[in-house]
């Protein structure tokens, strides 16, 4: 859950300093994708082990 919420600030804050102003719903689009992927590689690498 984290890592999500720090993709989702980070997006943000890319999207703010490239453009000036924040789209939060591509933002959240992005950082639920990442963080779905992130999740499955962890739960992948933990059941490898």
């Amino acid at each position: 859950m984290a890592e999500g919420v720090g993709i989702f600030v980070g997006v943000v804050a890319w999207y703010l300093l490239t453009d000036g102003h924040i789209e939060a719903i591509r933002a959240l689009i992005i950082a639920s994708g990442c963080s779905l992927v992130w999740f499955g590689l962890r739960c992948w690498k933990n059941r490898r082990h």
